[in-house]
């Protein structure tokens, strides 16, 4: 998992000593991900009355537009209080996150954050590896969140691509049941031979699975067993010939 922890985070980045005695320490993960919960600790030391802190964690996302989310807490003396920040569909950018002391404890500083692009998991399955003209395709894609768990989102789209990269078939926004979607397509009589491709798209994230479609024929082959026609408990071998061609 991508959860580094910044250890305590402002002491050798942020932490600002107000007095010899009074201090503050702010713990957080290192990266942000889309669709995620960011949490943050913090706590202060060696002050005689409760601290107001504000939270700050914001963002100039690569579009251009601005991400932000706050929140102010009240945090007594010698305690720790945990915030929860729910993130949402959130792209790559430039995020800080800021922390002021409103009273209390005062200070003011700012430490930046590491956009993680992943926050899904998308695992393609196929019934077999190679298909001949003709077979159906049975597919599905199994959707995780940043947890590993199953989500209920919808993907944005999956489609399949021939031998030749001509887009064969696509789904948009399918519906998606326990976090797991089926698929299914049917090839012609004679279909682009070569690999094919399965790709599924979640916001800007892209899971491919191939699969080969060829001309082939199973080979025949025949086995035949040659022993006794009845063997008792009491015998501890069985004496078998095998032919096979």
């Amino acid at each position: 998992m991508f959860w580094q922890w910044f250890h305590i985070f402002f002491l050798s980045c942020i932490i600002l000593n107000v007095t010899a005695e009074s201090y503050y320490s702010i713990i957080a993960p290192k990266v942000i991900r889309a669709d995620s919960e960011y949490h943050v600790a913090v706590s202060t030391t060696g002050v005689s009355t409760p601290s107001t802190i504000y939270i700050e964690l914001n963002g100039l996302l690569d579009n251009g537009e601005i991400f932000n989310v706050s929140q102010v807490i009240r945090v007594q003396p010698y305690m720790t209080r945990i915030l929860q920040f729910e993130i949402g569909d959130i792209i790559p950018g430039k995020y800080q996150l800021i922390a002021r002391g409103l009273s209390g404890i005062e200070f003011s500083n700012s430490k930046s954050i590491d956009y993680v692009l992943k926050s899904y998991s998308v695992f393609i399955q196929t019934d077999r590896a190679i298909y001949k003209p003709g077979n159906k395709v049975m597919f599905r894609c199994i959707l995780l969140n940043s947890r590993l768990r199953p989500t209920l989102e919808r993907l944005v789209d999956i489609y399949i691509t021939d031998g030749k990269g001509n887009r064969i078939k696509q789904w948009i926004r399918p519906p998606v049941t326990h976090g797991i979607f089926n698929g299914e397509i049917e090839l012609s009589e004679f279909p682009v031979l070569g690999t094919w491709k399965i790709t599924a798209n979640v916001g800007d994230q892209t899971f491919e699975k191939d699969f080969e479609v060829a001309e082939y024929v199973l080979p025949n082959f025949e086995v035949t067993i040659d022993a006794s026609k009845h063997f008792t408990f009491k015998e501890s071998k069985i004496t078998a010939t095998i032919y096979a061609k």
